[in-house]
């Protein structure tokens, strides 16, 4: 029977409760896969659903986690540099969720055709909260899509390569 790897803490990270840090490297591992895999998801459009895989395994994501990880942070997240790209250690950080958010909502958007500098842009032009607008971009499954009035209280979003 073999032993568990025990990770190495960084130095920001002594006194932080070992086994809590493992538990929430394994969850943030798990919805990675999770949002990569499960093509059941809400989310899955948005990463497995355009080819996004997490080339990590599980232990060295964990040690990845262990040696970057900032008490600081009040909540820890995996932020991909490239939002294209793949989960690989080139292309990943740890980041706290509120800068993860603000990052994630000024990437630019074009929604029938106009640019808009972000999702927050886009909602207050068209009128809409960013929320909705960053829900057409998940349905869609892209930032560049096109939303059709359907009714008085319904959009259609149309992704932009299958409407042209």
């Amino acid at each position: 029977m073999g032993r568990e790897k025990v990770y190495q803490l960084n130095e920001k990270s002594k006194g932080v409760d070992y086994f809590w840090l493992k538990k929430r490297a394994s969850w943030c591992y798990k919805d990675m896969k999770r949002r990569c895999e499960n093509t059941s998801i809400r989310d899955y459009n948005m990463y497995g659903g355009k080819g996004i895989k997490v080339l990590i395994s599980r232990s060295d994501f964990i040690e990845f986690y262990f040696r970057n990880f900032d008490p600081s942070m009040k909540c820890c997240t995996v932020d991909r540099i490239d939002s294209g790209g793949h989960y690989e250690f080139s292309n990943i950080r740890l980041l706290d969720r509120s800068e993860n958010s603000r990052i994630a909502n000024i990437v630019p958007v074009t929604i029938n055709g106009i640019k808009y500098s972000s999702f927050t842009e886009a909602g207050r032009i068209l009128g809409y909260h960013q929320s909705t607008v960053t829900r057409w971009a998940e349905r869609a499954g892209s930032r560049n899509f096109i939303i059709k009035r359907i009714g008085q209280k319904s959009n259609k979003v149309i992704p932009w390569g299958q409407a042209c």
